[in-house]
């Protein structure tokens, strides 16, 4: 994958996460105060310590048979990227796990940093759907 500046640190950010990928954590860099937004939690990630925890927890807890694996990435205007991904198992894709990160970046001594950061996924979505369609009216 021949992504560049903020579009490379999210790839990072994601392919991190099963390793295999890229190894590039030295082009992975969190601002202190970063924020993460991960939609399936109600209040943010803050601060680079409690981002990093969080990674290395899922990382744990997705174990090594699941893997993130990128379909499409995209860099936008005022360094900021996405990437759609979705988990496979095994070399096999996992139905209903399509999902978005994207992040923002900033440029400080001329090293890229990331500032901010969100995930939205599919299963989100689906619970969402299935607590509406759960839900009675009267």
């Amino acid at each position: 994958m021949n992504a560049s500046g903020p579009a490379r640190m999210l790839v990072c950010y994601v392919g991190h996460h099963h390793g295999r990928l890229l190894h590039c954590s030295s082009c992975l860099t969190l601002s202190n105060d970063c924020i993460f937004q991960d939609l399936i939690f109600y209040i943010p990630f803050g601060g680079k310590e409690s981002i990093m925890n969080f990674r290395q927890n899922l990382m744990e807890a997705m174990g090594q048979n699941v893997h993130f694996v990128i379909d499409s990435w995209m860099e936008g205007d005022n360094l900021t990227a996405s990437v759609i991904w979705h988990l496979e198992w095994k070399g096999k894709e996992i139905p209903h796990t399509t999902g978005c990160n994207f992040f923002e970046c900033q440029q400080i001594d001329g090293k890229l940093i990331i500032r901010s950061g969100g995930v939205a996924s599919e299963t989100q979505r689906l619970g969402a759907e299935t607590t509406e369609s759960n839900h009675c009216c009267f």
